[in-house]
C-alpha cells in the first residue's frame, strides 16, 4: 500500500512540474509587435479563481466585445517624448489613445516602466503636452517568473494639469497631481486558461498598486502651496504564457476586490495582426490632401470622426450622416495627422490611419 502511495505521489509530483510554466524576457514583445486587444466593461460574472499551489482552471470563454484596440510596440526615439527616456527601448501606442505613449525598459532581467508622454489639452485646455518621468522606474515584470515568484516596488511621478487658473483674489499659475505609488506582485497561481482565443497554461499575476495622490498649487507669491491628498487602491491579475508577448487576459476588480470591473483581453496573436484600418469600407482620399479630405461610408450609419495632429491634439470632431462628406483642410498646417471614425455611440473604433496635409 505504501508503495502504491508513493507511485501516486511521485505520478503527482510530475504533473505538477510540468503543467507548470516560466515566464521569460523572451516571451515579451519588442519592437514591431501588433496585437489586437478587447475590453470588456461588464465582467463582473468572470470567476478569477483562487490562490494556492494546485493547479487553476480559469474559463474567461463569456468575455465580451465592447470596443478594440490595436495595440503597437515601436522605437521610442521615433516618438514625440523619446527623447525624455533616454533608457527606454519600447514605446507602446494605442490607436484607442492616439498621442499617448508608455515607455518601457525591456531586458533579460526585467520589465520596467519609465514614464508616460501625454498630448495637450487632456486635462483642461491649458494642459501641456508633457513627458511624465518614473522615479524611479516602476517594475512591471522580473524575470524569470513563475510560480510563487514576487517582488515589491514603487515609484513617484507628477503631472502638470493646468497652466493658467484663478481662484477668487488669488492668481494660480500651474496645478500638479503629484502622485506617490506602492506596488507588490505575486504569481499566486497556474493552470489552464481558455478565452475566446485558445486555450493557454498560464501563470497568474496578482498585482496590487496603492496610490497617494497630492494636488498642488504654486502661485507667484506663494510658491507651491498643498491643496489636497485622496489615496486609493487596486488590484488586478494578469494571466501570461508563453510566447505571447503581452498579458492574454488583465482583470481589474472593483473597489472591494471581490468583483471583476473591466477585462482586457488578446483577440488575435500578434503575427501578422493588423492595425484597425477600413473595416468597416470607409474610404478617406486624397492622401495627400491639401484643401479638402472626402469620407465615403458604404452605409447610412451615422458616425464621428476625429482627427489629431502629430502631438495627438484633437483638430476636428465631426458628426457625419451622409454617404459621402467632404471636410474643408484649408486652415491645418502641413504634416502628418491621423484620424479615427467611431460609431454613432462613440464606443467602438471603426477605422483609423493617417493622412498628409500638403497645402
Amino acid at each position: 500500500m505504501k508503495k502504491i502511495l508513493t507511485i501516486i505521489a511521485l505520478v503527482t509530483c510530475v504533473l505538477f512540474v510540468k503543467a507548470q510554466i516560466t515566464i521569460t524576457g523572451a516571451d515579451f514583445g519588442s519592437i514591431g509587435f501588433v496585437g489586437v486587444q478587447n475590453n470588456d466593461t461588464i465582467p463582473a460574472t468572470l470567476n478569477v479563481g483562487n490562490a494556492g499551489p494546485l493547479a487553476q482552471t480559469w474559463n474567461f470563454t463569456a468575455l465580451h466585445t465592447h470596443y478594440w484596440d490595436t495595440i503597437k510596440f515601436v522605437n521610442p526615439i521615433t516618438t514625440p517624448f523619446g527623447i525624455s527616456f533616454p533608457m527606454a527601448n519600447i514605446a507602446v501606442t494605442q490607436t484607442n489613445l492616439p498621442g499617448f505613449f508608455n515607455y518601457l525598459s525591456s531586458n533579460a532581467i526585467s520589465i520596467r516602466f519609465d514614464g508616460i508622454g501625454i498630448p495637450t489639452h487632456i486635462f483642461t485646455q491649458t494642459t501641456p503636452a508633457e513627458a511624465v518621468v518614473y522615479s524611479p522606474q516602476q517594475l512591471y515584470l522580473n524575470f524569470p517568473s513563475t510560480y510563487n515568484a514576487g517582488f515589491s516596488g514603487g515609484t513617484k511621478y507628477t503631472y502638470t494639469i493646468d497652466t493658467t487658473f484663478v481662484s477668487g483674489p488669488v492668481t494660480i499659475d500651474t496645478l500638479q497631481e503629484r502622485y506617490t505609488v506602492k506596488d507588490t506582485s505575486h504569481f499566486d497561481a497556474w493552470g489552464t486558461m481558455t478565452t475566446p482565443l485558445g486555450s493557454f497554461n498560464s501563470l497568474r499575476q496578482k498585482y496590487i498598486e496603492r496610490r497617494t495622490d497630492s494636488l498642488w498649487a504654486h502661485t507667484t507669491t506663494q510658491g507651491w502651496q498643498f491643496v489636497t491628498a485622496t489615496k486609493d487602491s487596486t488590484l488586478t491579475y494578469r494571466w501570461y504564457a508563453n510566447a505571447e508577448n503581452i498579458a492574454i487576459v488583465e482583470i481589474t476588480m472593483d473597489t472591494t476586490w471581490t468583483v471583476p470591473k473591466k477585462a482586457v483581453w488578446l483577440k488575435a496573436t500578434p503575427t501578422g495582426v493588423p492595425e484597425i484600418v477600413n473595416n468597416q469600407n470607409i474610404l478617406i482620399y486624397p492622401n495627400p490632401a491639401s484643401t479638402d479630405l472626402n469620407i465615403v461610408k458604404s452605409n447610412d450609419n451615422a458616425v464621428y470622426i476625429l482627427i489629431y495632429d502629430m502631438m495627438g491634439r484633437l483638430v476636428n470632431e465631426s458628426l457625419l450622416t451622409d454617404r459621402a462628406t467632404k471636410l474643408n483642410t484649408s486652415s491645418y498646417s502641413k504634416g502628418l495627422y491621423s484620424y479615427r471614425i467611431l460609431d454613432n455611440n462613440k464606443v467602438n473604433t471603426l477605422s483609423s490611419g493617417k493622412f498628409i496635409i500638403n497645402n
